[in-house]
């Protein structure tokens, strides 16, 4: 841009104030599950969050929030970028709650926003990473628990209020079911002692059936 301009609409003058404004940027967050290892109550059940950094410049807030499922139990989080050569220090988020909570959130101190800007700068798809870990625990309910995050990429959107910041377009799910197993002889009579043994793939060797 040089100065001055031509005024708009008197040809004959010259227009020497300009307003630059610059583009707003929308900042998304994704969710994904990884279920693959559980099998039964307790088992892990971890999360990858993945916010984008803002693009207009250095962020006067970033904090990514996971209201867990009540059936969700946290067990720990771990924070990084998802690529490039900044490295993130302990000193540069706070993790709240602790352990033994259905809550989450991730917040950035100042040193931490200068990090991320100067990530951003250098590759422009560069992400903030969270790793949850949960465990399901309790009743199961209808066993559909879905699992939505959110984030605040700046002072303009308050943690404080639920309904802010940005959500995941398509939260995960991680499905549960309950299993009855039961033994009969020929007819309909219930057989007392039986035992079973159930394996999420054939083991080998086969073990001999007890019961």
């Amino acid at each position: 841009m040089t100065l001055p301009l031509t005024h708009p609409t008197d040809l004959n003058a010259w227009l020497y104030t300009v307003h630059v404004y610059p583009k707003n940027a929308k900042s998304s967050i994704t969710k994904t599950v990884d279920d693959a290892a559980a099998k039964v109550l307790g088992d892990p059940v971890n999360w990858t969050i993945l916010g984008d950094i803002p693009s207009t410049g250095a962020t006067d807030r970033y904090v990514i929030t996971d209201a867990f499922d009540s059936r969700l139990d946290y067990v720990s989080a771990t924070v990084k970028l998802s690529k490039g050569q900044v490295a993130l220090a302990p000193e540069d988020y706070v993790i709240t709650p602790a352990q033994g909570t259905t809550a989450l959130a991730v917040t950035f101190t100042p040193a931490g926003l200068a990090k991320l800007w100067q990530a951003k700068s250098a590759d422009n798809s560069v992400q903030v990473q969270v790793d949850v870990s949960t465990k399901v625990a309790g009743d199961i309910g209808d066993g559909i628990i879905l699992n939505d995050a959110r984030l605040f990429p700046s002072m303009s959107v308050d943690p404080g209020d639920p309904q802010s910041g940005v959500s995941v377009a398509d939260p995960p799910v991680t499905k549960w079911g309950n299993i009855e197993i039961t033994k009969k002889d020929a007819g309909t009579t219930m057989l007392a002692g039986a035992q079973f043994r159930v394996y999420p793939t054939p083991p080998t060797p086969r073990p001999a059936p007890t019961g």
